[in-house]
């Protein structure tokens, strides 16, 4: 399943995996990034290919 462009410009949630603190950024930064840094509790994360897949199943209803 590729990550589609239907939800570049729609802002997406993920939870930090250390905290749960939530992570919102648009579709678009979602597929380009590799991980990020925690606003919560600044632990870095990856943000594998898999977890991508995942959010995008999650929030495929919210496609135009």
């Amino acid at each position: 399943m590729p990550l589609t462009r239907d939800l570049d410009q729609i802002l997406l949630t993920h939870p930090c995996p250390h905290c749960g603190h939530g992570l919102e950024k648009t579709g678009r930064w979602f597929t380009t990034a590799a991980g990020f840094r925690c606003g919560g509790c600044g632990v870095p994360s990856r943000i594998t290919y898999d977890i991508k897949l995942r959010l995008w199943a999650v929030n495929a209803h919210l496609a135009p």
